[in-house]
């Protein structure tokens, strides 16, 4: 599909989007409800990796305090660490279009209900709701995005996904932050390039639409084999960012392909390592950031990869070990890492361990 197709399809969306969220609403508002209480919804467990939710006009519909709304509800994972997190991630549709006079960027408003073990609701979060503030539009790379972040309660067994009913059809204008340059990136696997200077973005609340749902369940651990040390490796989210995603290689090893807001962990021999990147796709623009730092015991390590500039979350203390550009590598103190790594997910490294 060319580019010029694409835009045609994202155009025609846009100018169809008023009918189609009426359409949604009403459909809704008629739909019949599955179940009478929570107790009578159907269950499915929690993926340790996280799951992504399409909800779709064939999803069941319950009555909720929040109104009617199509939901998933899942089993929360058994062992949890104390401090665990709940993310859920509304991904924007394709209709991400930025035009002159603002852009329709639709997606789900999240809410999440957490059940206890008799599957009675005990606290329900929304995105005006969090405990955890949570992401706004601040760069091209994140509009059309609700994020909620809330830390899982001790006597929840369950968790129900759903939005209010009244967040559907609901707009709102979110300033930009500066003056961006034109950019490319992936919607719904179709390239699209957004012109630069946006000011505003208009985004609306859909009844259907994408939700990424992930249980971040971090605990520092010592379980190294004998004569290693732990390794971590972070990307802290940053805004903009969201689609590079530098592959990472220690020494020429390839460890990780390092996600937003994503960590790994290995095991690693005492020991000086050089670090090299590059690019997560063909069209990312991020070039090699090289760098070196040594592990001289068998304790633990974190190092982080930053994408702009200078970090406030990481205090004196912090080293970089490659040269102070907006893109650079820090070794940061497992004080100020601790805070970070809790409020990101886990992907597997490529190679468990990296002997000298």
């Amino acid at each position: 599909m060319t580019f010029i197709r694409v835009l045609f399809v994202f155009w025609v969306f846009v100018i169809s989007g008023c009918a189609s969220v009426d359409s949604q609403k009403e459909g809704l508002a008629m739909s019949s409800v599955c179940c009478k209480a929570y107790a009578d919804m159907p269950v499915a467990k929690l993926a340790v990796e996280g799951t992504q939710i399409n909800f779709g006009p064939s999803d069941p519909v319950f009555q909720f305090p929040l109104g009617r709304s199509r939901f998933r509800t899942f089993e929360l994972p058994a062992k949890l660490n104390p401090g665990s997190t709940l993310v859920v991630n509304a991904l924007g549709q394709a209709g991400n279009v930025y035009t002159k006079d603002g852009s329709w960027a639709p997606y789900f408003h999240p809410a999440v209900t957490f059940l206890d073990n008799e599957k009675i609701a005990t606290s329900t979060y929304t995105e005006k709701s969090p405990t955890v503030p949570p992401d706004s539009c601040v760069s091209l790379f994140r509009c059309g995005v609700a994020l909620i972040s809330v830390p899982i309660p001790s006597a929840a067994k369950f968790v129900v996904i759903h939005t209010p009913f009244d967040a559907v059809g609901r707009t709102r204008n979110e300033l930009l932050s500066g003056v961006n340059p034109d950019q490319t990136y992936v919607i719904n696997g179709a390239y699209v390039t957004l012109p630069g200077h946006a000011r505003k973005l208009r985004a609306i609340g859909m009844a259907t639409g994408i939700v990424d749902v992930r249980v971040v369940n971090f605990s520092v651990s010592s379980d190294a084999p004998v004569g290693l040390a732990t390794l971590y490796v972070m990307r802290p989210h940053a805004d903009p960012g969201t689609p590079l995603s530098p592959v990472t290689y220690l020494n020429g090893v390839k460890v990780i392909d390092l996600k937003d807001g994503a960590y790994t962990k290995l095991y690693v021999s005492p020991g000086t390592y050089s670090i090299n990147t590059e690019k997560g796709n063909s069209i990312n623009g991020l070039g090699n950031v090289p760098g070196e730092f040594t592990v001289s015991d068998q304790g633990k390590y974190f190092l982080a990869f930053i994408t702009d500039g200078n970090d406030s979350r990481f205090p004196p203390g912090t080293v970089p070990i490659s040269d102070p550009k907006p893109r650079q590598w820090l070794v940061v103190p497992e004080a100020a890492a601790v805070p970070a790594l809790t409020k990101m997910f886990y992907i597997a490294p490529e190679t468990k361990e990296l002997r000298k």
